[in-house]
């Protein structure tokens, strides 16, 4: 799985590369003043530039557009007579592909071959082939940058095979696809190698909780992972075990502000709590090992209360819900991997003894 951290969008299409030498420079000319001449003159030619960073080696990246003219530039000087020039034209897009936005009451699973009923797979694929992953679903944590997120226990997936599959084009035809079926596209990762591509995309108009995932996972094939939160029964889980985490609730990064993709959970959160009613429920927070014990303690004390007065807002009794704060005392696993924090930073609905 890559990593969470963010990444450069890599571009493809066609591509040439060029080593240049300019004539008449003074022995005294750094990289970084040749770089600077090769920018003038493309700039000149209309080209922007995007990055020309201060640190060695001299290089900067530059951007053209014209009409359907859409070209990038690297610029990179190792000396000043040794100037390599990168430069890609970016294909169109081949094809497009609509996507249904999910409906308002979830969808029937689908069969083994059947496909999503909101996730169309790209023109030209054969499949799928699907299994269920029972492993946690993690994307890019907001809460913790360079961290993952927990966002649900298990998750179905779909591989698709296809020939010509890039980067570029998974991408290219997937992000506008879903933004335009009303998901927020949450990350995206492009690798500096072909078959290396990552979109994650989280969907919440009608009080629906989607994550989907999607990759290349080979030199022709690609998955999508959709995890749908409204087929997990909360109120039974609580009902049967006392307990039951409540993934997928977001927090502002060191804060207890709930971000608006939370309300999903909290809506289900709140059904499980009225097949409860009989029982006094613990909101608590905990945290990983990251972070001084002070720290950690406030921080599971104050999103505990946040999510109880979340609750009573809307609809929860006041007199069935407490708070309370752990800060890393109760780690559900080992805090020695992303992973493994990422399962530690959690809200659960207990029962209170």
């Amino acid at each position: 799985m890559p990593s969470p951290g963010a990444a450069p969008r890599v571009q493809q299409g066609h591509h040439w590369v060029r080593k240049l030498a300019l004539k008449g420079l003074p022995e005294s000319a750094t990289n970084f003043a040749v770089r600077d001449q090769v920018l003038a003159a493309l700039k000149g030619g209309g080209w922007q530039v995007v990055d020309a960073p201060d640190s060695l080696p001299a290089s900067a990246t530059l951007h053209f557009t014209k009409g359907e003219k859409n070209l990038w530039a690297e610029v990179s000087v190792s000396f000043a007579d040794d100037i390599d020039l990168r430069l890609v034209e970016v294909a169109p897009v081949p094809f497009k592909v609509t996507l249904k936005a999910p409906a308002a009451k979830p969808e029937p699973i689908p069969a083994e071959k059947e496909h999503f009923a909101f996730f169309a797979p790209l023109p030209g694929s054969s499949g799928p082939e699907t299994r269920v992953s029972e492993a946690d679903l993690m994307v890019a944590s907001n809460e913790q940058p360079g961290e993952w997120q927990r966002v649900a226990p298990a998750a179905l997936m779909k591989q698709y095979t296809r020939e010509d599959l890039s980067n570029a084009l998974l991408l290219a035809v997937y992000r506008p696809a879903l933004q335009a079926a009303g998901w927020t596209i949450h990350r995206e990762v492009t690798g500096q190698q072909n078959r290396d591509a990552y979109l994650e995309a989280h969907y919440t108009a009608n009080r629906r909780n989607l994550w989907a995932v999607v990759s290349i996972t080979g030199v022709d094939t690609y998955e999508v992972r959709i995890a749908d939160l409204a087929t997990r029964d909360l109120a039974a889980i609580l009902t049967r075990e006392c307990r039951v985490s409540l993934d997928g609730l977001t927090f502002d990064f060191n804060k207890a502000t709930l971000r608006p993709e939370s309300d999903a959970v909290l809506a289900t959160a709140l059904a499980a709590l009225k097949a409860n009613a009989s029982r006094p429920i613990e909101v608590q927070g905990h945290t990983d090992n990251v972070g001084s014990d002070d720290y950690n303690q406030k921080l599971s004390e104050d999103r505990a209360t946040a999510v109880m007065k979340a609750l009573i807002a809307r609809g929860a009794s006041a007199t069935q819900l407490s708070a309370r704060g752990y800060g890393k005392q109760q780690p559900a696993t080992e805090n020695d991997t992303p992973e493994g924090r990422a399962r530690n930073r959690r809200v659960e609905l207990t029962c209170r003894k």
